[in-house]
């Protein structure tokens, strides 16, 4: 497994050692970082599911019709995939999307709310609201489940690891010590083995592109 230590000694050794004696480790890091920012949007782009996590909470409405309760993204928010609410036991039904500027007339007019829970959500910033609010079940049930798409933790330490296959981390150090040498005014090297394990990469743990493409999601903020 390479870890940021690993990847860091591997950039200095791709590059020429005059080229490396410019460079400082830190700056060496923070390339691999952004070529790292890269390879999540270019899996994201294929694929909502592979960098995503689900997340169970309360909602804490009072279920009045209007209610306004606004519920914070998770802090390594990227987008929406699903909103759900617990039906019985385990099962859990899509709460609907509604648009922002038709959010009024949803939480007014309850004939307009045609799914099961009479539910549906919106999104203004960095918060998303139900309409309308629902009251929280007894007990300490989540009654929520969301999947989002996260941001993977910086590397920052000499032991944090990619959030994705080992055998794709040559992509970071290759994309990295292009970055460097693009500051030197110099050509990239090794261009086509990068092009061959990125496809490779965003063929392999995002294939859902070819026959299931990803449809418009909503963020904080707008659509994607």
């Amino acid at each position: 497994m390479s870890n940021l230590q690993a990847m860091r000694s591997n950039v200095f050794l791709r590059m020429s050692l005059s080229d490396g004696e410019i460079f400082a480790g830190s700056e060496v890091d923070r390339m691999l970082q952004r070529e790292y920012e890269h390879v999540q949007t270019e899996v994201n782009m294929k694929n909502d599911e592979y960098f995503a996590k689900q997340v169970t909470f309360q909602t804490s409405g009072t279920g009045a019709p209007a209610s306004i309760t606004p519920y914070s993204f998770p802090i390594d928010f990227v987008k929406m995939v699903s909103l759900e609410i617990r039906k019985t036991g385990d099962r859990f039904e899509p709460v609907p999307y509604v648009t922002t500027h038709n959010r009024e007339a949803y939480r007014n007019r309850r004939s307009w709310l045609y799914n099961e829970f009479l539910v549906y959500y919106y999104i203004i910033g960095d918060n998303f609201f139900l309409v309308p609010d629902q009251a929280p079940p007894g007990g300490s049930e989540d009654n929520m489940r969301m999947i989002y798409v996260f941001e993977p933790a910086e590397l920052i330490t000499d032991n944090d690891v990619p959030a994705f296959p080992n055998y794709y981390h040559e992509v970071l150090e290759i994309g990295a010590v292009n970055r460097l040498r693009k500051a030197l005014k110099e050509p990239p090297i090794d261009v086509d083995e990068y092009n061959q394990k990125l496809l490779q990469m965003t063929e392999t743990i995002a294939p859902r592109v070819k026959h299931n493409p990803k449809g418009v999601r909503m963020v904080s903020g707008g659509t994607y």
